[in-house]
């Protein structure tokens, strides 16, 4: 379930980064989620499953689920990627597990850090600097799409913090989900229009935008948001991000074919270098 998920995500950047094309990232991101609201409210109302929140400390939790998960991470991603390859966002955001690890011990102090976790952080941290570097000289790369993509590593695991609560509270997977999709458009709905959006009948009939935002909507969103959340729940946090290695593989390669971007060789150094520092630092908690 963890690796099919990861495997559509991989496939996300590029199919994003074309859509882009046509749209605005937060126009993406608006038709994206409400495609996937709209697909689980009927898949929760067709198997019974209750939409109803009726304690305003839950109200208050999935607004900030949507906030975190939705609004944050996606508006970072996607800005990330006006800005730098495609491939350099998939590999930065491989991050996460250590990101995720760091936050959880923030908030619940579960999760045991030993001077292994630390060490592997500074030598993925140093790879991550080190593409950065490399794709800088390229004409149409920048620094600022690498940091967006370094701060959306922290809107997630704060997501994961906030869905690990609803899911204490005996919140399903699917109306948990839809939940975070309606909040996080709605979060992110005044900024579309007040920044100039794009979306019109003949951008979204256009055939290409049309194919890439179903495959965002249907399998990127509304599937993929709650396998992994099944997966969180099944396998726990730690073990789960585990499976995030093999996102910036898929994310690189098809960067690579489709997009035909260029990685250089200190670029492909730092690649390696993270994933190395992600298993030491795995090792280290």
């Amino acid at each position: 379930m963890a690796l099919t998920t990861i495997t559509v995500w991989g496939a996300t950047y590029v199919v994003t980064k074309g859509v882009m094309s046509e749209l605005t990232a937060i126009d993406v991101l608006v038709t994206r989620f409400t495609i996937g609201f709209l697909i689980l409210a009927a898949v929760a109302k067709a198997t019974g499953q209750s939409l109803m929140i009726q304690e305003r400390s839950d109200l208050k939790l999935f607004i900030a689920s949507g906030a975190t998960g939705v609004a944050a991470y996606f508006t970072l991603e996607n800005c990330a990627l006006y800005f730098t390859q495609a491939a350099n966002v998939g590999v930065i955001v491989s991050l996460i597990p250590i990101t995720n690890v760091l936050v959880m011990w923030f908030f619940f102090r579960d999760v045991p850090l030993k001077r292994q976790f630390f060490i592997g952080s500074a030598i993925a941290v140093a790879g991550s600097a080190c593409l950065t570097l490399a794709t800088d000289k390229l004409g149409a790369v920048s620094p600022l799409g690498d940091l967006l993509a370094f701060l959306a590593c922290f809107a997630w695991p704060l997501y994961c913090v906030v869905s690990r609560k609803l899911s204490e509270r005996g919140f399903k997977i699917i109306p948990m989900t839809a939940w975070t999709f309606f909040f996080g458009v709605l979060i992110m709905l005044p900024f579309d229009i007040g920044f100039g959006s794009k979306i019109s009948l003949s951008t979204l009939t256009d055939p290409g935008v049309f194919m890439g935002l179903a495959f965002l909507g249907v399998f990127a969103s509304a599937l993929c948001y709650a396998t992994w959340t099944g997966a969180v729940e099944s396998l726990g946090i730690a073990k789960t991000s585990l499976f995030l290695y093999a996102q910036p593989l898929i994310t690189v390669l098809l960067s690579v074919v489709f997009l035909h971007e260029t990685l250089p060789p200190l670029a492909i150094a730092g690649i390696v270098t993270i994933f190395v520092g992600l298993i030491v630092a795995q090792k280290g908690h």
